[in-house]
């Protein structure tokens, strides 16, 4: 199922500033995020202590979305990395 991906301002502001100290990083991201959203493939769990909230794991980022109703929008709120308080 093909989703739609939407970046929220503060997941734009985390990318771009990602790519601004490690452009290979960012595109990892990016790319990881969208094939998510086209194929529903990617290392995703939902959240229990937030509802509604999954997560993808990149490396030692994560890339925190929820999903729209009707499952056709993927919503990036957050691009964080591990230990930068991911999951607080």
């Amino acid at each position: 199922m093909r989703r739609e991906l939407r970046w929220s301002p503060p997941a734009e502001r985390d990318l771009e500033q990602i790519r601004r100290h490690s452009p290979q990083v960012a595109r990892r991201i990016f790319h990881t995020t969208t094939r998510y959203a086209e194929t529903g493939h990617g290392d995703v769990i939902k959240l229990t202590a937030q509802a509604g909230l999954y997560r993808l794991r990149i490396g030692d980022w994560r890339v925190i979305f929820s999903r729209e109703d009707s499952g056709l929008v993927v919503l990036a709120l957050r691009v964080l990395r591990r230990n930068e308080g991911t999951y607080r």
